[in-house]
């Protein structure tokens, strides 16, 4: 019984299979990797281990289509759809929610008469080592209902069967298939996906807009969303500015942001419970602590993206967005120069500053974090990780990269800045609250977890607000 209980969730019928590999090595060669993830074999673990992957996995032998009866009840309903991996022979199950042909004349980001919505990556939480797409679906069923954007939930590997940076590797090809034009395999197979699901419903020609990609992610969800908008000497993001000058929103739900203090080290907040050593949280941590990511990786960036150095990038970002705003303007006007070359001349403008920040000893030449990024960063005060988002919170302001912070009431903060990372406390709130089904949660946490998606909506909203079709 052990076993039946480990094995993957089987898709159900309407999956789409889009595991063929690139027709170019060097597509994928372009991403650099400074470490590889390892498999380990169900027989190489230890009895309690093995316990607790059969408990941590028991909640995805519900199937998909209760969901509609159970913990998400509005449209759109998810659909399986499989994209491409970087390694031969495996395929990343994901969920994707698309708008209808109604939910899309609602939204305000659907750019009418074209038909081009934006595309929006969502990670669950669970330490690495838990979680699963059903927890995700209220939230990005939402999310492309209000938006009208085609939103994608991704089953990224995890441990103890698959180590750190595996979840990495999951996020940063469907991150490609969603903008990385010479990713062709992955890029053409998405839109072939969502091209063949608008047919059989008989509505418009809808294609993705690549220039807007939005992000979120939920605690360890949300360190892999952070991961996607860092970019380390030696291993780029596939969202690079230099690779994807655009703006990218991203909802940072208390993420983990460094790796280094595990969860028994952390400190509490004042007013806390202190945590209880026989509940079932403390028997998962004993054991499956190091699952996925150990010891000496965990003071890497890309295990601790709190760790990626920040700079203000002012020039920089000034420089692109007035080369985006030419980009609208041609449009407008008719200009029949390609995307692909407009986003070269952006890229070119990025190098070239680069350079020279380099030449002058200048700090920017340091900065890993996207320059046009912009993060909802939620915080509720019960959360041990509420330490180490205050210390990241710190070097964010020292950079220059701290928009004003909002009260959770909204009466705090000034101005419509989203530019940087927007602090939004959630006071008395417990980590995780957004992501438990509604009959779990009091009333007052229920209205903190509508009012936080309610804002998710607006922030994003407020990114592209104003933004025409590039």
């Amino acid at each position: 019984m052990l076993l039946i209980l480990v094995l993957p969730v089987i898709p159900h019928d309407n999956t789409t299979h889009l595991h063929q590999q690139p027709s170019s090595v060097d597509s994928l060669l372009a991403m650099t990797r400074y470490a590889s993830s390892r498999k380990r074999s169900l027989m190489s673990l230890s009895w309690s281990q093995l316990a607790c992957l059969a408990f941590l996995r028991l909640p995805r032998i519900v199937p998909r289509v209760l969901l509609p009866y159970t913990t998400s009840p509005n449209t759109p309903y998810p659909h399986v759809i499989r994209l491409p991996s970087r390694e031969p022979g495996r395929s990343i199950y994901c969920w994707i929610f698309l708008p209808s042909e109604h939910e899309l004349a609602q939204s305000t980001l659907a750019t009418s008469g074209t038909g081009r919505i934006p595309i929006h990556v969502d990670f669950h939480g669970g330490g690495f080592i838990m979680g699963q797409l059903s927890e995700q679906a209220p939230f990005c069923s939402m999310l492309a209902r209000r938006l009208g954007a085609a939103v994608i939930t991704v089953d990224y590997r995890l441990g103890p069967l698959d180590t750190h940076p595996a979840a990495l590797h999951d996020a940063e090809d469907v991150v490609r298939c969603c903008v990385d034009e010479t990713f062709s395999v992955g890029y053409t197979a998405l839109r072939s996906h969502i091209a063949a699901f608008y047919s059989k419903t008989g509505s418009r020609n809808v294609q993705l807009d690549s220039t807007r990609l939005s992000l979120s992610g939920f605690s360890s969800g949300g360190n892999i969303a952070l991961n996607m908008l860092v970019s380390c000497p030696d291993w780029p993001s596939p969202l690079h500015p230099s690779r994807h000058p655009y703006d990218i929103p991203a909802l940072l739900f208390f993420p983990s942001v460094d790796a280094r203090q595990l969860s028994h080290e952390r400190p509490r907040p004042e007013g806390m419970p202190a945590s209880d050593p026989s509940s079932w949280m403390s028997w998962l941590s004993r054991h499956m602590e190091d699952a996925y990511l150990e010891r000496w990786q965990r003071g890497e960036t890309r295990a601790s993206p709190g760790l990626a150095q920040l700079s203000s990038d002012v020039e920089r970002k000034q420089a692109v967005d007035r080369l985006i705003e030419v980009e609208h303007d041609e449009e407008a006007e008719g200009g029949s120069r390609s995307m692909a070359a407009r986003r070269a001349q952006a890229s070119d403008v990025i190098i070239d500053l680069t350079e020279d920040s380099q030449s002058q000893g200048s700090g920017s030449a340091g900065n890993e974090l996207h320059s046009l990024s912009h993060c909802l960063l939620v915080l509720p005060t019960y959360d041990t990780l509420a330490h180490q988002s205050g210390l990241w919170l710190e070097a964010l302001e020292r950079a220059g990269r701290l928009a004003a912070p909002r009260d959770w009431d909204g009466e705090d903060g000034s101005g419509s800045r989203t530019h940087g990372v927007t602090p939004v406390y959630a006071r008395d709130m417990p980590h995780g609250w957004t992501q438990f089904p509604d009959f779990a949660l009091s009333e007052e946490q229920k209205r903190s977890k509508y009012d936080v998606f309610d804002r998710s909506v607006e922030f994003v909203t407020t990114v592209w607000g104003g933004r025409q079709e590039s």
